[in-house]
């Protein structure tokens, strides 16, 4: 089966910082349920949703801010089978890099997740 994916938004701060980035996930979130009157969720945490992923630049604090955020969305555990509530567990489940920018950063997000 052919999978073709899409970009929908591309996000960005001046801040670098993880309650930046926490707050950037939750309002793009908010966001999309305001404009589609639909919320916007994970297909690996709700079989029933089409998005599978968010791409990162691999820099730490987007990571530990997109976890947080995966967090007060309130993952259901009973639907995605994901019982872990920890931040850091839970966006491994949705986050990707490109390779360059693995390259660049990738140590750093292991040594600092």
């Amino acid at each position: 089966m052919l999978s073709i994916g899409a970009t929908v938004a591309s996000l960005y701060s001046n801040k670098a910082t993880r309650e930046a980035f926490h707050l950037l996930v939750m309002e793009f979130f908010s966001a999309v349920a305001q404009v589609t009157g639909q919320q916007l969720w994970f297909s690996v945490f709700d079989e029933t949703a089409k998005l599978h992923s968010l791409v990162f630049d691999a820099e730490v604090v987007q990571i530990q801010g997109c976890g947080g955020a995966l967090v007060a969305m309130k993952v259901n555990a009973g639907v995605s089978g994901v019982t872990t509530a920890d931040p850091l567990e839970l966006v491994l489940y949705v986050a990707k890099t490109c390779v360059i920018h693995f390259g660049r950063w990738g140590s750093a997000l292991v040594l600092n997740l």
